[in-house]
């Protein structure tokens, strides 16, 4: 018949159960079960031993000891042009929890929904199955059981993660699984299964095909935080790529890579926002690098007024500092003591400029600035939603101006304040009151401009084949060996020009002269260029040799300066005043503790007994060593500035009455 027939709930407790055919016909007498299945469903009638399935069945909530839903000694056939089956929630206590016969064949729209059975899962053959259709969901396996030959195609596999076929002979084409798995073929088996522990496999799921390969699990990724069949969680600082899950990069900077997961539902973010590439080792649009290193990346302005903003910004940082330099040059022989300080305050800027700069990538101090959002939102969302990281791109100058963004414009353009504002002094004031203010002012950011091209860096370990990868073979077209010459030379042409005006003692009363000589002693008068070259080694030093990088070799080459530093300080005492000898020894001392302390800091940051009590507190501890010292030497800088111009009066200083008292030893002798 074509009518249309539904079984719900029927329980035989017989070991041979369910609906049951003996090749008898409709109107034959039979068990309790095959009366339910007439008084219930007319269309399924026994046809010369064949059960057929003409029309619209389905069976739920069936339950026997074998072949849950229909039990039949003979063969099984839904038709393909009409026939439509269901088989819900039927399960069997040995094999077939669906169907159990000698030949099925399904030619019709079969679905089995939540199917079980201890031996055979939804289907159990004696002889022969052909399943040209069908959709499995949650079931057992052996899904399909036969004693001589299955054949299946065009069928889905869902919410299963044990896909087993067992016969003989097996024949499939375009039989799916769900991805995460994994599909194998052994003699007489053939199916998917989930994968073995720490590998992962969510490219697709398998497709079970005579003329297609297995697909296969591969090993988790280093850096892997977390997984399971359907999921991967990469550890922050490593990526993964398409391509090839099973190779993670380790990321330059840590902090570009968020920690990026993997599943079957689709890949999530690798790269933090603004970052991209293998690595994350590229600015995305929009963003671009910092002026300090290649690895950071700063999102651009979007309104007018923020780039008008960062581009007055970018110009007045360093007009400030050529300002106050100037004014120390301008100051008279005797009032040299804001000279002594500003000297002072960059060269410990010089050192904390690093330590900040580390700080400020660890995940205790993203932490601490997500706590303090909560407090400013309304700032932090204004400024964020449009700046996103703090910093300046020369890059984004450079596209809010329509100008090219090589790597040749950006220098062009760090260098085009600092060339203006020495052309102008030498104008001003003479060329060589212009060198000795723009090479202490501008000669450091000259030398990082050329030496952050010096990094080199891998995402994979050497031993297992990591490439190396430099920057100025990426972006440049130096050579490693012109590049550190070219350094070298910048970094070497500064004190040459120093040395060079001190030999000339044609000149040794103009303003230049004393701003280089005048507060140290005459045996050490050339003092200057040591602080000088200090500053440059620092410079360089950051931008070779990146924290996000190499945090542990970056701080050591900054103590290894500052000791060298502190230990000329204390055996030469240059200044003529031992005030400024004793207050460049506390600076250097503090410096040294500051970066010792970040040292220890950056150390326990990834080590498994960090506390984040103990972080905070050597965080606060290390910004209370860069801040204070900072602050004081900014508030004597501009009070000294204004007793020097007869702003504010006061006693006389150290200095003062030191050369007060060689200004009457020189009158008495004469």
């Amino acid at each position: 018949s074509g009518g249309a027939a539904s079984i719900n709930d029927a329980i035989n407790l017989e070991y041979l159960g369910g609906p049951k055919s003996k090749g008898l016909d409709a109107d034959s007498p039979s068990a309790s079960a095959r009366k339910a299945l007439l008084k219930y469903s007319p269309k399924l009638k026994g046809l010369k031993g064949m059960v057929l399935l003409n029309g619209s069945s389905e069976f739920r909530g069936c339950k026997a000891g074998a072949g849950g839903a229909l039990f039949a000694r003979s063969d099984v056939l839904l038709t393909r042009r009409l026939g439509h089956a269901a088989f819900r929630n039927c399960a069997a206590d040995a094999f077939g929890g669906a169907l159990h016969g000698r030949d099925i064949q399904l030619l019709g729209d079969v679905l089995f929904r939540n199917v079980s059975a201890l031996a055979g899962g939804v289907i159990q053959s004696v002889g022969s199955v052909e399943v040209p259709g069908a959709v499995m969901q949650q079931t057992s396996a052996p899904q399909i059981s036969a004693l001589k030959l299955i054949q299946m195609s065009n069928v889905s596999v869902e919410n299963t993660s044990h896909v087993w076929f067992v016969a003989p002979e097996i024949h499939l084409k375009d039989v799916r699984c769900d991805n995460g798995l994994a599909s194998f073929k052994e003699p007489h088996h053939v199916g998917c299964r989930s994968c073995e522990e720490n590998k992962l496999q969510v490219n697709g799921g398998p497709v079970l095909d005579d003329e297609l390969p297995v697909k296969q699990c591969w090993p988790a990724p280093r850096g892997t935080a977390e997984i399971d069949t359907y999921h991967l969680k990469l550890k922050k600082g490593y990526m993964t790529q398409k391509a090839n899950i099973t190779r993670s990069f380790r990321c330059p900077n840590r902090m570009a890579c968020i920690g990026g997961s993997v599943s079957t539902d689709g890949w999530g973010a690798m790269c933090a926002d603004g970052y991209e590439g293998q690595g994350c080792t590229k600015c995305a649009d929009d963003f671009g690098p910092t002026d300090s290193t290649v690895f950071v990346c700063v999102r651009c302005a979007s309104q007018r007024w923020q780039q008008n903003f960062q581009m007055a910004r970018f110009v007045l940082q360093d007009l400030l500092l050529f300002g106050l330099s100037v004014m120390g040059v301008s100051s008279s022989t005797r009032k040299v003591d804001s000279k002594i300080l500003t000297n002072h305050f960059m060269s410990f800027l010089a050192a904390a400029g690093p330590v900040l700069q580390a700080v400020q990538e660890t995940p205790t101090f993203s932490h601490i600035m997500q706590s303090l959002d909560l407090y400013l939102e309304g700032v932090s969302s204004a400024v964020d939603k449009d700046s996103g990281s703090t910093g300046i791109s020369a890059r984004c100058i450079l596209n809010y101006l329509n100008f090219p963004t090589h790597w040749w414009a950006r220098i062009m353009l760090n260098l085009l304040t600092p060339f203006l504002s020495v052309l102008a002094l030498t104008l001003l004031r003479g060329w060589r009151i212009a060198v000795v203010v723009g090479v202490n002012c501008f000669l450091p950011k000259v030398c990082l401009c050329f030496a952050r091209y010096l990094v080199c860096y891998r995402m994979e370990p050497e031993h297992e084949g990591g490439q190396l990868f430099c920057e100025w073979s990426l972006y440049t077209n130096f050579s490693l060996l012109s590049l550190l010459l070219v350094v070298a030379s910048i970094a070497l042409a500064g004190p040459a020009l120093w040395w060079r005006l001190l030999g000339d003692e044609e000149h040794k009363d103009e303003p230049f002269y004393l701003y280089l000589t005048a507060s140290y002693k005459e045996e050490w008068k050339s003092w200057e260029a040591t602080r000088l070259i200090r500053k440059v080694f620092l410079a360089i030093i950051c931008a070779a040799l990146p924290i996000s990088l190499h945090p542990a070799m970056q701080i050591m080459c900054i103590s290894l300066v500052l000791l060298t530093a502190l230990v000329l300080e204390m055996q030469f005492h240059p200044y003529k005043d031992n005030r400024w000898n004793l207050e460049e020894k506390i600076l250097l001392t503090v410096s040294l503790a500051m970066v010792s302390v970040t040292s220890c800091y950056l150390a326990n940051e990834y080590h498994w007994s960090s506390t984040h009590n103990n972080q905070c507190f050597l965080l606060m501890l290390i910004l209370l060593l860069c801040i204070v010292p900072s602050n004081i030497l900014i508030v004597l800088i501009l009070h000294q500035l204004l007793r020097e111009r007869g702003i504010l009066k006061g006693p006389p200083t150290p200095t003062e009455k030191v050369e007060e008292g060689q200004e009457r030893r020189s009158h008495n002798s004469r």
